[in-house]
């Protein structure tokens, strides 16, 4: 078992991951060495919400300890969050480019558009987004189109 406790934007966050050996005689899935269980509790202006989530991994008891697959499992997470921007702020699912290397150079597209709200703009996803389609000259002086 591991957990942590961050502190930030007025919530408290504490995650609580339980790690299990998967035993040996086990129908299904082969090569999974561990399975955990995440349990999430986030208390924001006196009110806590709590969530579990599970998950296995190939990964041994020695090739990764509960702390480092907390680490793996809120990673994931990140990379959930920008799928999830992409495709609500960018409407990267409702793309009809298939064909050729187009598909390829839109989602370059996306992925700086949101690098550099994040990064340059220092901006929420969504606000960085309406920023940039409402100024369009700041965009052909800042990366020099």
């Amino acid at each position: 078992m591991f957990q942590t406790v961050e502190k930030h934007h007025g919530r408290v966050e504490v995650r609580t991951i339980r790690v299990f050996p998967v035993p040996e005689h086990r129908n299904g899935w082969s090569g999974v060495r561990q399975w955990c269980e995440v349990e999430t509790q986030v208390t924001y202006r006196g009110k806590t919400t709590s969530g579990h989530s599970y998950a296995i991994t190939s990964l041994s008891p020695e090739q990764a300890s509960p702390q480092q697959l907390l680490a793996l499992h809120r990673g994931h997470w990140q990379v959930e969050v920008w799928h999830w921007h992409k495709d609500t702020l960018l409407r990267e699912d409702a793309s009809t480019l298939h064909k050729g290397n187009t598909p390829h150079v839109v989602a370059a597209i996306r992925n700086f558009t949101l690098s550099f709200i994040k990064n340059n703009l220092k901006m929420k996803p969504k606000e960085g987004r309406e920023f940039l389609f409402n100024n369009l000259e700041y965009i052909r002086n800042t990366i020099k189109i």
